[in-house]
């Protein structure tokens, strides 16, 4: 692994830009050292980090753009300071695999979506807020943002994601720590744009999301005390819950607001080898005498029908 750094701004796949004069291996950190590295090419890094290193007279700030369709893979997206580090700017299809990480308190975002943006992007990894925003947006309704990872914000002052108007999938858990602001901020976004499908954690944040964010799994939200344990917290009027008759008999949901109908049949009435209720196998052998039976009851509700 080594460390390198931008030498001038320019396209990914311009090897004069980088120091040394060859594009990094992917196992080194890259360092942009105040210049844009605007992506023409599939990236493949350790680190992309705009952060400073007086060791090799590298300065804090730039930023990659992304504007073709493609795949940047860095373990670990490092946002220190300026506007962004991370620029989707087109109608593209995109895929980031790697963890974005926000360390720099500010009005700025990590990565960012801008009016241009109308395409999809992927990102496969985690979103850490640990100062500042990890993920902005202005983006026009049509972008579309679909997350296989958690949402942290890990300290006050941080937020994960604040959506704008991004159409935005969370495939995993929005996570809080003791923030005075939201992990998900969803204000002034189109109406139900952004839907998490795992839970929603907190310990002890005061302010968990705003604006319109759908949680799409059951239970919805749990909130841990000091001593670790869970805590129940009341859910928003805009979450989306199971229908009753999706939930089974008696289960009492939605703190309490919403009961489940769905009733199950006992195994001995369920033929044998059937598997039902999430893994239950009926044992009920059917026999010759239990089909005369049935079929008695069929003619004889036949017969009286006929005579009324």
């Amino acid at each position: 692994m080594a460390e390198r750094y931008l030498v001038s701004s320019g396209f990914s796949n311009n090897s004069a830009i980088y120091d040394g004069g060859t594009i990094p291996a992917p196992d080194d950190i890259l360092r942009l050292n105040g210049y844009v590295l605007t992506q023409n090419s599939d990236i493949m890094l350790s680190e992309l980090r705009n952060d400073a290193n007086p060791s090799q007279g590298v300065v804090s700030g730039g930023f990659l753009t992304v504007s073709t369709t493609g795949f940047t893979t860095v373990s670990d997206v490092y946002y220190h300071g300026g506007n962004y580090i991370y620029l989707v700017s087109a109608d593209i299809v995109h895929t980031l695999i790697g963890k974005v990480v926000s360390n720099f308190y500010s009005s700025s975002r990590g990565l960012y979506f801008n009016n241009n943006f109308y395409g999809k992007m992927t990102i496969v990894g985690d979103i850490v807020a640990n100062l500042g925003l990890a993920i902005g947006s202005v983006a026009p309704v049509g972008g579309r943002l679909e997350v296989f990872g958690n949402l942290y914000n890990s300290a006050n002052n941080s937020t994960a994601l604040a959506s704008g108007n991004l159409e935005v999938t969370v495939n995993g858990l929005a996570y809080g720590a003791k923030s005075t602001l939201p992990i998900i901020n969803a204000s002034g976004g189109t109406a139900g744009s952004v839907k998490v499908q795992g839970a929603i954690m907190s310990l002890g944040g005061t302010n968990l999301f705003a604006g319109d964010v759908r949680f799409m799994s059951n239970p919805l939200f749990v909130v841990i005390d000091e001593s670790g344990s869970p805590l129940p917290l009341t859910d928003p009027n805009t979450a989306d819950h199971a229908l009753p008759q999706d939930v089974r008999d008696k289960v009492v949901y939605n703190n309490g607001g919403l009961t489940g109908t769905s009733k199950m049949p006992v195994k001995e009435v369920v033929s044998k080898g059937v598997v039902f209720d999430n893994g239950t196998v009926g044992e009920a052998i059917l026999t010759a005498e239990a089909v005369a039976q049935a079929a008695a009851q069929v003619v004889g509700a036949q017969f009286n029908s006929f005579k009324s």
